[in-house]
């Protein structure tokens, strides 16, 4: 299977799956990462937090982030970046509450 099927049958799977899922990437220095949450496709919250938080329950994570509005182009950025970058993904098995 070439690359881009590959990357297609992810993205497929991520969007029929709806996951809940959190999404890390680099913060402002060694000792923070950058964090986008969603459940279930809803934007939920972005934010900076503290290395070592990321393993963290949901529930914490999203207290330490801040609450935003969901819009479709976001949405539909951070589910193709999640399916790009799995190694930057924590999925969520129980979605996290509002």
């Amino acid at each position: 299977m070439q690359y881009n099927q590959r990357v297609d049958k992810a993205i497929h799977k991520l969007i029929s799956e709806e996951p809940a899922l959190v999404v890390f990437g680099k913060g402002r220095s060694e000792d923070e990462l950058s964090c986008i949450m969603i459940d279930k496709h809803d934007f939920l919250a972005t934010g900076f937090i503290p290395v070592k938080t990321r393993k963290n329950s949901p529930e914490k994570i999203k207290a330490l982030l801040e609450q935003s509005a969901s819009n479709e182009f976001i949405k539909s950025m951070i589910t193709k970046h999640a399916a790009l970058n799995p190694d930057e993904v924590k999925m969520i098995t129980k979605s996290a509450k509002r």
